[in-house]
């Protein structure tokens, strides 16, 4: 006797169910911004993409010629779903200890299993969990590795969600732009002092680095509904994120070349990346290895200024495929610069 399955009868677990609300603004409204964002504008970014990927090869680390890093902490914040673990590797060859924020900590064992199976030691290597949807959990993870590390080397900023639906944080701000930004700017400002301290001590630069987007041309801020979306969009919510991390980083990069401190900042675009999303759908994985690079050059990208003598005594640079370019004139703006700095303050002030 065959047995009929009901979805009435599959319980999702508890740690994986979403409530999401109804977004915000009229249905019109919405129509129209997402034939707008995911129509227009969405053609441009995905033109955007394959100009810029196409148009120059990445640059390629050559492990080997360059100095175990012995001692020196890199801390990271991702997702397994992600490049983090392609950057933790880079950076686990060159003996670093590294330390990942992470959501889900018991899904990264797949991961590791594949690190040590590459023969790459795992010693050194520490994950923290953490919810980026909320200000209090970046907090915690901020205390948690100040409690570990006397020293911190480099903070590459790497976690993100992209076209999701709408949905409130922890602290009743739009995801994308907590997740993406508001997060990441907290977590930097409190490792900061231990970053400009690493950097005395050492004699020499600190990094931090912002993996960012070249959706960020896409995209033009509105305070009115920075964080809140009153007509919401998932793909301009996006946009919006990648932007205020470019511009918030030239501002950070200006504020310590004026405190003298030797900590420099970057926001790079890695490209098209072959995440373990294309494992997952079959055919796709074939488009994803033929269209996208692999995790491996998209850290490698990531990690370029850090290693590359030219960017020895620069910060404050957008780049793309291991060289620096112009961001979007949005993203260069004092007005938006300042606008975006002080309203990220006000937002994060309880947790400093």
């Amino acid at each position: 006797m065959r047995r009929s399955f009901h979805f009435r009868n599959f319980i999702l677990p508890e740690k994986y169910r979403v409530v999401y609300e109804i977004p915000p603004g009229s249905f019109l409204r919405r129509l129209f911004k997402s034939i707008w964002y995911d129509g227009v504008v969405s053609v441009i970014y995905m033109v955007l993409l394959f100009m810029k990927d196409m148009g120059s090869s990445p640059p390629e680390l050559n492990i080997e010629e360059i100095p175990n890093k012995t001692g020196q902490v890199a801390v990271i914040s991702g997702s397994p779903r992600s490049l983090t673990f392609g950057i933790a590797k880079r950076l686990l060859q060159l003996d670093y200890t590294v330390i990942i924020g992470i959501k889900m900590v018991e899904e990264c064992d797949k991961k590791i299993a594949k690190l040590k199976a590459l023969g790459i030691s795992t010693r050194n290597l520490k994950l923290i969990e953490v919810d980026f949807k909320s200000l209090k959990s970046v907090s915690k993870f901020a205390e948690a590795v100040l409690e570990r590390c006397i020293r911190i080397d480099l903070l590459i900023c790497n976690g993100g969600v992209q076209n999701a639906p709408f949905e409130r944080s922890d602290n009743g701000l739009e995801c994308h732009f907590q997740i993406n930004y508001l997060s990441q700017f907290l977590l930097t400002n409190l490792l900061l002092d231990r970053l400009k301290y690493t950097s005395k001590a050492k004699d020499s630069a600190c990094q931090v680095i912002y993996v960012t987007s070249v959706a960020h041309f896409c995209s033009r801020l509105d305070f009115l509904e920075l964080e809140k979306s009153k007509v919401y969009n998932a793909m301009k919510c996006y946009y919006d994120s990648k932007l205020c991390q470019v511009a918030s980083m030239l501002t950070l990069d200006r504020v310590l070349k004026t405190e003298g401190a030797n900590v420099q900042c970057f926001a790079i675009h890695p490209g098209m990346i072959n995440v373990d999303l294309w494992e997952s759908i079959g055919a796709g994985s074939i488009f994803g290895s033929v269209i996208c690079r692999p995790i491996e050059t998209a850290a490698d990208t990531v990690l370029w200024p850090v290693f590359c003598p030219e960017f020895e005594s620069k910060g404050g640079l957008y780049m793309e495929n291991g060289k620096a370019v112009t961001p979007s004139w949005e993203a260069t703006n004092s007005y938006t610069q300042q606008r975006l700095w002080g309203r990220s303050y006000e937002l994060i002030r309880k947790y400093i």
